[in-house]
């Protein structure tokens, strides 16, 4: 049950219950404990902390140029994380032989999370480019506090995009 229709059963069963004044009691005890365990990025199931779900980016990153060309900051309280999937979009230009990857280290070192790799489908600000997490980090807990986004063949025209890391909070 999400929280949100949770929520509304909670409300449906107390009118109910003062139409009928039958288990009021019952009814008031089982919405507040609805409402005392009702965060849906934060609940735990016997006694095991959920994930939280985070968003990182960096904007406008110039693949026009090789090397490290844009940096992610990982939240600080987020001190261990696993990255679950990676966006590329909003490409200033189409995008002819860029070839991004992203590392948790400076100059392509530390642990490749997106292999280099052409994103000629990002024809338009609109359009948006899944990239394929490396299949070992998916199943790594990381813990730099920067990610490192690492141009290996830069492309022949001018060209900007903005990247989007999401990551579950496993500290």
């Amino acid at each position: 049950m999400s929280n949100q229709n949770g929520l509304l059963d909670c409300i449906l069963l107390l009118e109910v219950t003062v139409m009928r004044k039958t288990l009021l009691l019952v009814a008031v005890a089982f919405c507040v404990g609805l409402i005392s365990h009702s965060s849906a990025d934060t609940a735990s199931v016997s006694g095991v902390p959920a994930k939280t779900t985070n968003i990182v980016s960096a904007k406008s990153v110039n693949l026009q140029s090789t090397g490290d060309q844009g940096t992610i900051s990982i939240p600080p309280q987020i001190t261990k994380y696993a990255v679950t999937a990676v966006q590329i979009t909003n490409c200033s230009a189409t995008p002819i032989l860029a070839q991004p990857a992203i590392y948790t280290g400076a100059s392509a070192s530390g642990t490749n999370i997106v292999a280099a790799a052409v994103i000629t489908t990002a024809t338009a600000t609109t359009k948006v480019v899944n990239s394929t997490v490396v299949a070992g980090t998916l199943t790594t807990a990381l813990t730099a506090s920067t990610l490192y986004i690492n141009v290996t063949v830069a492309n022949s025209g001018a060209l900007t995009c903005d990247f989007y890391v999401v990551l579950n909070d496993l500290s």
